[in-house]
């Protein structure tokens, strides 16, 4: 099985290192896969702060069910 495994995995290097060495080579690659990123960045950031704010308003709300001021 570990042998098995060893071959396997042998067989993807060339694959990867292919992928890798166009993508260093090509910076149209290079820089779409850059925006990319940027893009999703700006959503997670997004989403955080808006659970952010779901979080402090479920806070308020819960103190002043339990008459607490929410500082």
């Amino acid at each position: 099985m570990h042998n098995e495994q060893f071959h396997r995995t042998r067989r993807r290097l060339p694959v990867n290192y292919t992928l890798a060495h166009e993508t260093q080579a090509n910076p149209e690659v290079v820089l779409a896969q850059h925006e990319h990123i940027e893009v999703f960045e700006k959503r997670v950031w997004k989403a955080a702060n808006a659970l952010q704010v779901q979080a402090r308003d479920l806070l308020s709300t819960s103190l002043m069910e339990n008459g607490e001021v929410a500082a």
